[in-house]
């Protein structure tokens, strides 16, 4: 193979100096991963003892050897170690860059020959993350099988790859030709292309590749997305920026992209290294705002903010980076490193079904083009892999060993620190790196905020939110982004109670009565699965009814048929169980109809309805779930609760759950909070009258249910006297009575056998554990429908 790049400089450690930094701050970022899980297991100890107990661990992590750990992570580093693909981090010369990204970036050194001035596309994003102010291209790679026109102007491109999948910055319309393609290693590269044209290699080891490549390549064009023309905008621009965007009215596409272009290369001076702080300094609503508002951008920056103004007036527009070539070295080759990292825009233009370029970066501060490297002090002795090599060596003895003794002097005394204005000074006051300095900040400080959203997210008192803010534990940074959260969550726990509020009115419950509400509410979601569970069960019991698809004027009901005059009448089964709202002109004579009422006993034996698995609170929760699913059935029922007194909670007719207006849970909750002695004269007495008035307005075919719920043993008097008497009359009614006794016991079964009947029969029901209440109501209820069905269908 060629030899690649055989470039040294002649003043190493002077002018590699961003090359050994670079490498360096990668090795302390390992480390602070690392340490952050180990962190995460901690942080609740962090909060309690105020004081951050990630030193003790940061300590032990040290005591590895520095040099091997660096290499094994550098050259053995395995793909399954990686979350995921480091370009989808999508992180334009990142500020805080991982260690695997530091070793990535530094190894994208390649030669061009001849040499190519311009453009060198990488990546191509049309996705904004607002989470992270973030670009992105969400990469779809397929194998690349097309292959080059070889009649075009070749090129050769050569350089160093890792052991990874990584994008090969070329000229846009270009191709690799595969089989030029030159290795050292063992395994072969493999060419991929995602859906934007970008070409990628992958390779399982560290190792330097050549190949050609051909320019003016015939490929398909890639139309807009819909993420292209995605607005990001998200906060109010500065005025200036906002008159030039009214301004453009009917321009056509290419001037007004043309204006913004030329407007922020005009009113923005060029500053590098802002790209990190600008984004950071922000959150997700403001961060093109104060790119609009600095006086000074980057590229990435600049052109961040060109993409989202192009989109602000409906143009699709997105990002591109990765190196810009303006001068050759002198061998005239091409070079590409992160010395010509660069970004710029695409906008659609839709006529001629092309992307145009267009680069926003300022240029009154320093000229960007007229930056270049001094080609003329390097010379070709060393390849870059032996240059790095020679300079990880000397990092050793000297940055890394200091920086790494000074850290670990810090880290003993922060051990003895016992608050965190202390930790704070001694961080401040220490001799370590900014870089070091802000990674152990960054650490504390993101796990600190990691629990105290988790704290303050269970708060729903928008003052306890307020304190808990204040006595944060967070840098004035984090804090901000603290405030931030706190202030969308009291913005929901006040659109919550007027939520709240509302559905309190609609239900009839008072403003002072909000523990009630709030103790139907948790009730009713609570229930809401044994409703459900209990509706399929009962489908299945319930004739279907039948659709009438040619009904004619004239017709009578025969048997299991419908006939008219010689001639039947067509009719669909449509699976719908809700028999019981048929009308009288489409249901057969041997159907049914039926009604319930539900009665509650309150008395004082039966309990509080707050103390868990009360009978009272068995009893109405049992009777909320029945009426839950009788209403879906659509069948009238009403409810009655009693002790001395009796309530009449719900009337034949009425709506348990009407979603206008409905005071049914509001008054059931209001009359369980009561309590007193027993009288089941009342309700039983009354519950028969009125069931007698409803049946009369209804078809011979109706039938009613009882449902009677209590813990009660009558007196020998009453037994003797009148309740023979009045289950008698019930009974002769054609009143379908069930008792639930639900004292927690089965006492006094013979004369409930006597009175209702046996366990066996339709009538009765003897609950020995409260808890089984709802499953012996539901139970019992059903096995007994089929039997009526089966009755009334003969």
């Amino acid at each position: 193979m060629n030899s690649v790049d055989r470039l040294s400089h002649t003043n190493t450690f002077e002018q590699n100096l961003e090359i050994l930094k670079e490498y360096t701050e990668g090795l302390l970022r390992l480390k602070m991963e690392k340490t952050k899980d180990k962190v995460k297991d901690k942080v609740d100890d962090i909060l309690e003892n105020r004081k951050p107990s990630l030193f003790d661990n940061f300590k032990k992590l040290l005591q590895t050897d520095v040099m091997d750990l660096f290499w094994n992570s550098a050259e053995n580093q395995s793909l399954d170690s990686y979350e995921s693909h480091r370009e989808d981090r999508n992180d334009y010369i990142p500020y805080d860059l991982e260690f695997w990204e530091a070793i990535w970036e530094s190894s994208r050194f390649a030669e061009i020959y001849p040499g190519f001035r311009g453009y060198f596309i990488s990546w191509k994003k049309s996705y904004f993350d607002r989470s992270s102010n973030l670009w992105s291209k969400k990469k779809k790679l397929s194998d690349l099988n097309l292959k080059p026109d070889t009649t075009k102007k070749s090129y050769t491109y050569a350089g160093i790859i890792v052991s990874w999948t990584i994008s090969i910055p070329l000229p846009d319309w270009s191709l690799p030709d595969i089989e030029s393609l030159h290795f050292n290693w063992k395994n072969v590269p493999i060419f991929q292309i995602d859906q934007n044209n970008c070409i990628y290699i992958t390779s399982s080891e560290n190792q330097y590749v050549s190949f050609k490549f051909y320019t003016n390549q015939k490929l398909p064009v890639i139309e807009p997305i819909s993420e292209d023309s995605e607005k990001i905008i998200f906060d109010k621009l500065t005025k200036e920026t906002r008159n030039l965007l009214d301004s453009f009215g009917w321009n056509s596409w290419i001037d007004s992209a043309g204006k913004i272009r030329d407007y922020i290369i005009k009113t923005k001076k060029y500053s590098a290294h802002l790209q990190w702080t600008l984004r950071n300094k922000t959150n997700s609503k403001n961060y093109i705002t104060n790119l609009d508002k600095s006086e000074e951008l980057e590229c990435f920056s600049a052109n961040s903010l060109f993409v989202a103004l192009c989109r602000e007036i409906w143009l699709k527009a997105r990002l591109i980076v990765w190196n810009i070539v303006q001068t050759l070295d002198k061998n005239w080759k091409s070079l590409l490193s992160s010395n010509n990292w660069h970004a710029w825009s695409e906008v659609w233009n839709g006529q001629n079904k092309k992307w145009i370029r267009f680069d926003a970066t300022p240029t009154q501060k320093e000229n960007w083009n007229d930056i270049e490297q001094n080609m003329d002090n390097w010379e070709n002795e060393k390849t870059p892999a032996e240059m790095i090599k020679e300079l990880l060596q000397q990092a050793r003895d000297d940055n890394i060993a200091k920086e790494w003794e000074k850290l670990k002097e810090t880290i003993e005394k922060l051990e003895k620190a016992s608050s965190k204005e202390e930790i704070r000074i001694l961080l401040d006051n220490s001799w370590l790196s900014t870089f070091t300095k802000v990674a152990i900040n960054k650490i504390w400080n993101e796990e600190i905020i990691r629990q105290e959203r988790g704290q303050i997210q269970k708060l729903d008192d928008e003052k306890e939110i307020d304190k808990a803010v204040k006595n944060s534990l967070l840098d004035d940074e984090f804090k901000d982004k603290l405030r931030d959260y706190a202030r969308e969550l009291k913005k929901k726990i006040q659109e919550e109670r007027k939520r709240m509020y509302d559905e309190m009115q609609r239900m009839g419950f008072r403003e002072e009565e909000l523990q009630l509400y709030k103790l139907y509410k948790t009730l009713e979601k609570e229930l809401m699965p044994e409703v459900k569970k209990q509706i399929r069960a009962l489908v299945k019991i319930l004739p279907h009814k039948f659709k009438i698809i040619n009904n004619e004027n004239e017709y009578f009901t025969s048997g299991s048929g419908i006939g008219s005059m010689g001639k039947l009448v067509e009719y669909e089964l449509i699976h719908d169980a809700k028999i019981f709202t048929r009308n009288q002109e489409i249901r057969e004579s041997s159907e049914i109809n039926m009604f319930e009422t539900i009665i509650i006993d309150r008395s004082g034996s039966m309990g509080y309805f707050t103390e868990d698995n009360s009978p009272l609170r068995e009893a109405v929760k049992a009777s909320i779930i029945r009426a839950k699913v009788l209403e879906y059935f659509k069948v009238k029922f009403s409810i009655i609760i009693f002790d001395t007194a009796m309530e009449e909670i719900m009337e034949f007719g009425e709506k348990f759950s009407d979603r206008k207006k409905n005071n049914i849970p509001s008054r059931l909750m209001r009359a369980i909070a009561k309590s007193g002695g027993t009288d089941i004269w009342k309700p039983l007495t009354y519950t028969l009258e009125s069931m007698k008035k409803y049946a009369h307005k209804n078809w011979l075919k109706s039938f009613g249910n009882i449902s009677f719920l209590w813990d009660w043993s009558p007196t020998d008097w009453l037994k003797d006297n009148w309740l023979k008497a009045l289950i008698s009359q019930i009974r002769k009614s054609w009143f379908w009575l069930t008792a639930y006794y639900v004292n927690g016991s089965a006492q006094n079964i013979d004369w409930l056998q006597e009175y209702f009947w046996t366990e066996q029969s339709w009538w009765t029901v003897i609950v020995g554990n409260v808890s089984e209440l709802t499953d012996k109501l539901i139970g019992s209820y059903n096995e007994n429908l089929k039997k009526v069905i089966k009755k009334y269908t003969k």
